[in-house]
């Protein structure tokens, strides 16, 4: 499994104009559902909303992982976003999130979202890593560091 396979370059954005977390949320689920019809984004917002309502998805050090099963999802995407600014997440350790991945995957298949949260859980784990996302110039840098990850988590 690669997180390659679910991310591509259109939806990075390395600047988040959002302030708050609604808002950011709203961006995101419009940069992973820009081809698609109104309707299915405001089901994916409306999916990943409930699923953040429940509890904050901020797992600290600036770092929030969005994320929500939904009914009509044909596939597991990620949508990747950088605010430079930082947004207020209610993370337990209080830091504002600058780097937030966004994964919607099939209500249908479960596992498929728990194996895409156990990689992103060992990409945060390499600080250096996420320390080269804060920095990347543009969204091309961050499929380079993706695919680095990628290809070292397969040996």
């Amino acid at each position: 499994m690669r997180l390659l396979d679910y991310i591509a370059p259109e939806r990075i954005t390395l600047d988040l104009a959002a302030r708050d977390r609604k808002a950011a949320i709203a961006e995101m689920v419009s940069l992973m559902c820009a081809q698609s019809p109104s309707e299915y984004r405001d089901k994916i917002l409306c999916d990943v909303l409930k699923r953040e309502e429940a509890i904050s998805t901020a797992i600290g050090e600036g770092i929030a992982i969005p994320h929500a099963k939904c009914e009509s999802a044909p596939g597991a995407v990620i949508a990747v976003g950088r605010a430079a600014q930082g947004i207020d997440f209610n993370a337990l350790d209080g830091r504002p999130v600058d780097i937030i991945f966004m994964i919607v995957s099939p209500q249908r298949d479960a596992g498929l979202q728990l194996k895409i949260l156990a990689l992103l859980a060992r990409l945060f784990k390499d600080r250096t890593l996420v320390d080269q996302i804060r920095a990347a110039k543009a969204p091309q840098d961050v499929i380079s560091l993706l695919s680095r990850f990628d290809e070292a988590t397969r040996l």
